[in-house]
């Protein structure tokens, strides 16, 4: 697929960009006198625009506004669009809490991620019934994997370690598929923060795929530890919005809506527990606008 295919897709981003949230906009909701208050302001906003009838509730609202992101991104760019790339972290996400909730006999519908390309309905059958090899191809060999160090170990940490290596090795493997530096660039970036995460916790598991960029990340808590790395991803995303074909620009645009939306609802569970607006801020990721 040539660049030039992606005009209208770049386009039609841009005008998605225009409606994202802008750091006026999270001050006003940091500064709202109640999360319903805040509410309103995303409503004002378009969020939970797409859907008829009563008002949504935050969670809804929130979910409801990640799809129809999805949802208009998909439809403005040509068949064959890498989007898999963007569904691999919560499929290998939903994959790992489902074997969890399998082998503790726990729930697990709630803390699943969306969008997927695997549903997690369909995960939770085959980890169920020991019939893994039903999985979609992209997973089912560390899926096999992973269950059956839990069935025989009972080591959670090896099979996180073995399936944080598949998701990056099916995420390396499609960046090269699209030939594109800066999406190949993106993902490699992906494994040395996480690489940068394991070193900072102690390297009590071994690296992914790659090396780590231990230069500039935090010597704090955990938290600022996260705040750096996305804020690091941001900062490489950026540059996507400055091209004018390519599939890049549709990337760094999904990607930075994700961290709107995880500011968001930073901003709403702060407004519940009542904490202050500069503590808020101060775990909030930088915008990608």
């Amino acid at each position: 697929m040539k660049e030039t295919d992606y005009a209208y897709a770049v386009a039609y981003t841009r005008t998605l960009e225009n409606k994202m949230l802008t750091q006026t906009d999270f001050e006003a909701l940091l500064n709202s006198a109640s999360p319903e208050a805040a509410l309103r302001l995303l409503s004002e906003k378009g969020y939970g625009k797409a859907t008829a009838g009563p008002a949504l509730s935050e969670e809804d609202m929130l979910n409801e506004e990640s799809s129809r992101a999805w949802s208009e991104a998909v439809s403005a760019c040509p068949d064959g669009a890498p989007f898999e790339i963007l569904l691999y972290q919560n499929d290998f996400h939903n994959l790992k809490t489902i074997l969890k909730a399998v082998f503790c006999g726990a729930p697990y519908e709630r803390l699943t991620l969306a969008p997927y390309a695997a549903p997690p309905e369909i995960i939770y059958r085959a980890a169920s019934d020991g019939a893994l090899e039903s999985l979609p191809g992209f997973m089912r060999e560390p899926a096999e994997e992973a269950y059956h160090i839990l069935a025989r170990e009972s080591d959670g940490q090896a099979a996180e370690i073995l399936l944080d290596k598949a998701l990056f090795a099916v995420m390396r493997q499609t960046a090269e598929r699209s030939g594109s530096d800066f999406i190949i660039g993106w993902v490699d970036l992906l494994i040395a923060l996480a690489d940068t995460k394991t070193a900072r916790r102690g390297g009590a598991r071994e690296a992914m795929i790659g090396g780590n960029i231990l230069s500039g990340a935090p010597d704090g808590p955990h938290a600022e530890l996260e705040l750096w790395c996305d804020n690091t991803q941001i900062s490489y995303l950026q540059a996507a919005r400055y091209k004018a074909f390519g599939f890049e620009p549709v990337l760094g645009f999904m990607v930075g809506k994700q961290f709107e939306l995880q500011s968001v609802r930073i901003i709403l569970s702060g407004l519940r527990r009542g904490v202050p607006a500069r503590a808020m801020r101060e775990r909030m990721r930088d915008s990608y606008i």
